[in-house]
C-alpha cells in the first residue's frame, strides 16, 4: 500500500467536517467569551498606562530633580507678609540698660540727645545716659556693635574710660558717643550731609578701649537750647565696612518735624574738619 497523496490528505478532511456535525455553543458562552476578552483588553490598557507613568516619572527625577524633591509648601499671604519686618517706630533709648535691634533699621530715639533717632544695624546696640548737673557733664547717647553696660551716675573721672559703656572694644567692633552741644557759631560747621572726619591720634578715652581709629563729626539738631550734635566714633582694626554702617546711620539721622535732618545717602569720611586743613 502505497503513500497517500496530497488529493487523498484533502478528500479525507472534507469527509471527517461532513461526518462531524457542527453542535452550537452553549448558552452563554459567547457573552462570557466577550466579557472575559474585554477585561483582557482593560488589564492590559491600564497595564500599559502605569507603564508610562513610572517611565514618565523616572524620566522627570533625572532631569529636573528641583520639581520633584524641593517643591515649596503653599505659605498663607499673610504669613509671607509678615516675614519680613517693615520700619518700626523708634523707641526711646533706655538709660538703665542697653537696647539692642532686632533687626536692620530699627529705630532708636534719644529723647535727651536733641530727640535725634538713628536706626541701627542688626544686633547693634544704644544707650541713653541723663546730664549730671552736679558735675555739669551734657547727656550722651551711645550706639556700638558690642554689649554695652551702663555705668553708674555720679561718674567721677579717674580714668579715661570711667564713664564708657565698653570695657574694651573687640576687633572690627566700633563705639558711637553722641553729646548735644548749645549752637553757639556751630551752624557753619554742619554740613549736609554730615562728613567723619579721621583724626591724626585717637584720643585718650579711645585708646583706653582699644580703639584704633577715631572719626568726629556734627549733626544738626533741633531749636534752642540745643541744635547740634557732636559724634565721635571710635574704631578697634581696619573694619571698613563697621565705619560705613556707621556713615549710613548718621546720615539717616532724624530729628523730627520742622527741624534740620541729615539726607538718606552715606556720608563720606575725610581727614582733618575744614578748620584745621
Amino acid at each position: 500500500m502505497g503513500e497517500p497523496s496530497a488529493e487523498d490528505e484533502r478528500e479525507l478532511r472534507i469527509l471527517l467536517e461532513r461526518a462531524v456535525p457542527r453542535l452550537p455553543p452553549p448558552e452563554g458562552l459567547l457573552g462570557r467569551v466577550r466579557e472575559r476578552a474585554r477585561r483582557t483588553r482593560r488589564r492590559r490598557r491600564t497595564a500599559a498606562a502605569t507603564a508610562a507613568a513610572v517611565t514618565g516619572l523616572a524620566v522627570a527625577g533625572t532631569v529636573l530633580p528641583g520639581l520633584l524633591r524641593e517643591v515649596p509648601a503653599p505659605v498663607p499671604p499673610s504669613a509671607s507678609a509678615s516675614a519680613v519686618p517693615g520700619p518700626s517706630e523708634p523707641v526711646p533709648a533706655p538709660a538703665g540698660t542697653a537696647w539692642q535691634a532686632p533687626h536692620a533699621g530699627s529705630g532708636v530715639r534719644f529723647e535727651r540727645v536733641a530727640g535725634v533717632t538713628l536706626r541701627l544695624p542688626e544686633r547693634w546696640q544704644a544707650l541713653e545716659v541723663p546730664d549730671d548737673g552736679r558735675l555739669k557733664v551734657a547727656a550722651r547717647g551711645f550706639v556700638s556693635s558690642q554689649r554695652l553696660t551702663p555705668y553708674g551716675l555720679p561718674c567721677p573721672v579717674k580714668s579715661p574710660k570711667s564713664c564708657l559703656p565698653v570695657a574694651a572694644l573687640g576687633p572690627d567692633d566700633a563705639l558711637l558717643t553722641l553729646v548735644p552741644l548749645a549752637l553757639d557759631g556751630l551752624e557753619k560747621k554742619i554740613e549736609q550731609p554730615p562728613v567723619l572726619y579721621a583724626s591724626d591720634n585717637p584720643s585718650p578715652g579711645c585708646r583706653a578701649i582699644q580703639g584704633t581709629r577715631e572719626y568726629s563729626g556734627l549733626l544738626g539738631g533741633t531749636p534752642a537750647p540745643y541744635t547740634a550734635v557732636s559724634l565721635t566714633l571710635c574704631v578697634h582694626g581696619d573694619a571698613p565696612g563697621t565705619v560705613e554702617d556707621v556713615s549710613a546711620m548718621v546720615s539717616g539721622a532724624d530729628f523730627g518735624k520742622g527741624t534740620v535732618t541729615a539726607p538718606t545717602h552715606t556720608p563720606t569720611t575725610a581727614g582733618h574738619p575744614p578748620n584745621e586743613q
